[in-house]
This record gives C-alpha cells, sequence and structure tokens, in this order.
C-alpha cells in the first residue's frame, strides 16, 4: 500500500516549514509515501526555498512541479493529482492549519469501508462573520442551481482512493472546481470533523474566492442560460400581447396619432431579440455539455 499527498504551493512561508515538520512525523509511521507539491506562485525565489526544504527533509520522497504562471489553487491540486502513483491520495493545504497527522486516521476509516472511496474532513472553524455568510450564501446558491453536486463546507484535507482520482482525472475542462468534482464523482462518502488553526492571514482574496464561485457556478449549472431561454420566450410572449392589446385599443378607443405603429414596431422586435436571444442561450447551454466532454462513468453493482 502506497500513499501520495498532494499540496500546492503560493508564496510559502515559515508555515510551510512547519507543514513539511509535520509531514516528517506522519513518515515515521512507516507509511510507504510521496510527497507531491506544485508551486504556484512561479517565482525563483519561492521555488528555490520550496527545493531546498523538499531536499533538506525529503530527499528521495518528493516531486516538486513549478507552474508557469499562477494557475490557483484548484487547477495546482489538480496537476498534482495527475502525478501521484499511491493506492490512496490525500490533497492537503501547505498552510498548516490542518494537522497532516489526521490522515493516519482517514486512511484506517476508508480501509474499514470497502464501499467509500474518500473521506472528507469538516471543521466549525470560521474566520468572522462575514467569511461564513458568504460561505453559506454560496453552498445554499450552489444547491440550488446543481442540485446533482452533492457539495458540502469541507476542507482541502481529503482521502481518496485511486479509483476515485482516476475518475477525477477524466476531466479535462480548464476551469477546475476539486470540491464539485469530487462531488460529482464520489462513492459513500465518509466525513469526520478536524481541529484547525487560523494562522491569522491568507493569501487566498476576496477577489480570488469571488472568482473561484462564478466559475464554479458556470462549470456546473447551465440553469443560468436556460432561465435566460425562458426569460426570452416569456418576453416574446408579453410582447405579442403587447402589441394585441395596443391594436384592439387603436380600433376600439383610438390612440394618439402615431403611437400605435412605434409601439407594435418596438414590441416586435424586442420580442424577437428576446426570443432569439433565448434560442441562443438554449443553444449555448447545450454546447458547454458537449465542450466539457465530461465522462459517463458507472459502477458495478453490488461493488466485490
Amino acid at each position: 500500500m502506497t500513499l501520495s499527498i498532494v499540496t500546492s504551493t503560493y508564496q510559502p512561508e515559515l508555515n510551510f516549514v512547519d507543514f513539511l515538520d509535520e509531514i516528517r512525523k506522519l513518515a515515521e509511521s512507516a507509511i510507504d509515501f510521496e510527497l507531491v507539491v506544485v508551486e504556484d506562485s512561479s517565482s525563483h525565489e519561492a521555488v528555490s526555498f520550496v527545493h531546498s526544504m523538499l531536499e533538506e527533509r525529503f530527499p528521495s520522497k518528493y516531486k516538486l512541479f513549478v507552474n508557469n504562471r499562477n494557475y490557483g489553487q484548484h487547477r495546482s491540486l489538480f496537476i498534482g493529482l495527475g502525478q501521484s502513483k499511491g493506492d490512496f491520495v490525500a490533497l492537503i493545504d501547505s498552510d498548516n492549519e490542518e494537522n497532516p497527522l489526521e490522515i493516519l486516521n482517514m486512511l484506517q476509516l476508508l480501509k474499514n469501508a470497502p464501499n467509500s472511496d474518500v473521506v472528507y474532513c469538516f471543521t466549525n472553524l470560521r474566520r468572522n462573520r462575514l467569511h461564513s455568510l458568504l460561505r453559506k450564501v454560496f453552498y445554499m446558491l450552489f444547491k440550488r442551481l446543481a442540485p446533482e453536486i452533492k457539495h458540502q463546507s469541507v476542507t482541502t484535507l481529503r482521502l481518496a482512493r485511486k479509483s476515485l482520482i482516476e475518475k477525477v482525472l477524466l476531466n479535462s475542462e480548464s476551469s477546475i472546481n476539486i470540491g464539485a468534482l469530487f462531488s460529482s464523482l464520489d462513492s459513500n462518502p465518509i466525513y469526520i470533523e478536524i481541529v484547525r488553526t487560523y494562522k491569522g492571514f491568507t493569501s487566498y482574496s476576496f477577489g480570488k474566492r469571488l472568482r473561484l464561485a462564478i466559475h464554479s457556478i458556470v462549470s456546473f449549472s447551465n440553469t443560468p442560460l436556460s432561465l435566460a431561454g425562458l426569460l426570452g420566450l416569456f418576453g416574446f410572449v408579453a410582447s405579442v400581447f403587447s402589441a394585441c392589446y395596443a391594436l384592439f385599443s387603436f380600433y376600439f378607443y383610438g390612440s394618439i396619432s402615431g403611437w400605435t405603429s412605434i409601439f407594435l414596431l418596438v414590441s416586435t422586435v424586442s420580442g424577437l431579440i428576446l426570443l432569439s436571444l433565448g434560442i441562443l442561450s438554449t443553444y449555448l447551454a447545450m454546447l458547454m455539455i458537449e465542450i466539457k466532454k465530461r465522462p459517463f462513468i458507472s459502477s458495478r453493482y453490488p461493488e466485490s
């Protein structure tokens, strides 16, 4: 049995050194493991720092990959997953907020549950009220727009079987949300609560979080496009009724000279534009599904 630990770094600091020290404690448990690190800040100083720390602590147990530009945490973790070779793969942040030793407990849980392919971690720690509120609003909205994604508020720390990792890697799209991908493909997930610390700051800015939230909704839900299609159809029907009402009023009650012709023209053109946009939205929704080429995956039941 082998274990791959996948993480990403961005402008690593002392927390990364503490993280590696905790990983070294994990190595003392006699588990055959590899550490896969993806450096995402692309600066020569950061790469040199990460390489020297890894070479000092794990001279033959690590793989280091450097992005040619800042791809973001989710894309970096996806790259790391593609380079992992273990029978079990753990994802974890390198900021040392999550205790790597939890992986031992997660590994035991997964071994004792042959029908489960992943263990997720959650925590009640919240940085502030605004962060908690925004997080809650996002997950509520995401569940409404993409009900097929059983997405929950979990941490990055998770342990999965290689079979699930292989399914995740079949998705070749550029806009990646690791959590949503796992949630859409997992089977009988196990959830455990962990103690998580907060280092007092984060390099993951509000803008990056907002961009990730928007990309997640767009990547996993065609509902906004479907709503746009319905809105276009509704607008066209409303314009037809408005035009009929204008003609009715003109013939039976009269109207200001020129008003009816202008209203009919505006109503007809607006209705046709809205209908055209609705049709385009419907085709665009189907086009997004085809472009992503997400694999059709099924499992034998009952599992052997």
